[in-house]
C-alpha cells in the first residue's frame, strides 16, 4: 500500500524514459523517498537529462514502478549532495554520485 500510495503517483509524474548507452549506471543502490527506504534495491542511471530509478522486479510487483526525473525538476540539493526535493516537497535521498550532474548544472546556471 505504501508503494501504491506514495511511490506510484510520483513515478507517474516522472514516466520512465529510455536510458542512453552513455548513461552512467550502477546496480543495487539505496534510495529513500519520503518514508520509504529502498536499501540496495534500485538500479540507477544518470544521463544529461535524467536520473533514472528502476526498482528491483520484486518491488515493481508491489507498485514501485521505474521513473526518470529530469534534473530541472529537482530542488534544493543538500550540502552533502545526497538529497533533493521533488513534486512539491517529497524528499528523495540517494547516493551522492547520482546527483553530481545536478551540481554541474547548478554551476553552469550560476555562470
Amino acid at each position: 500500500l505504501v508503494f501504491k500510495g506514495m511511490w506510484t503517483p510520483i513515478a507517474r509524474n516522472h514516466p520512465s524514459q529510455p536510458s542512453p548507452e552513455e548513461a552512467i549506471t550502477k546496480r543495487f543502490q539505496s534510495f529513500s523517498l519520503g518514508l520509504m527506504n529502498l536499501g540496495l534495491s534500485v538500479h540507477a542511471s544518470v544521463d544529461h537529462r535524467y536520473l533514472h530509478i528502476v526498482p528491483l522486479k520484486v518491488l515493481q510487483w508491489f507498485g514501485a514502478i521505474p521513473m526518470s526525473i529530469a534534473w530541472a525538476e529537482m530542488k534544493r540539493l543538500d550540502e552533502k549532495g545526497r538529497s533533493v526535493y521533488i513534486d512539491g516537497g517529497h524528499r528523495l535521498v540517494g547516493p551522492a554520485w547520482c546527483f553530481e550532474m545536478l551540481k554541474t548544472r547548478k554551476t553552469d546556471e550560476d555562470n
